[in-house]
């Protein structure tokens, strides 16, 4: 591949004391712009040609099954992939408000003691005094 010939730039005087420069020197980005736009084009070019024109008749391997699948088809003629992300933003502060209370002090104060209990009295189950 051969890339394409760089535009002639203008030559600048670069100031010794880069440091005091405040006016940038006149560069002509326009022709950087257009070789680089250029250069990416033919890169596209290139590389896209050497893709496999054809699918593989199963794909093995997860990305390649993840790769070919129809998202577009799904999204447009099934509910649940439009619901789904509605369903997890709207119950998400419920399960929010579960966790904190379920990890609350009182509440693990409160389990602990349960279990204590429990433990207890599977201790003198069978105590037959």
């Amino acid at each position: 591949m051969k890339l394409p010939e760089m535009p002639k730039m203008p030559k600048i005087k670069i100031p010794k004391n880069i440091g005091d420069l405040k006016i940038p020197p006149n560069i002509n980005t326009k022709a950087i712009l257009d070789y680089l736009l250029k250069t990416v084009n033919d890169l596209k070019d290139e590389f896209s040609s050497s893709s496999p024109e054809r699918r593989m008749k199963y794909p093995y391997t997860f990305t390649a099954k993840v790769a070919q699948f129809p998202f577009k088809f799904y999204y447009k003629h099934n509910i649940l992939f439009k619901a789904y992300p509605w369903g997890v933003a709207a119950v998400l502060p419920l399960f929010w408000y579960i966790s904190r209370m379920s990890n609350s002090k009182s509440n693990k104060k409160t389990w602990k003691a349960i279990r204590r209990h429990h433990k207890e009295e599977a201790r003198h189950k069978f105590d037959y005094d």
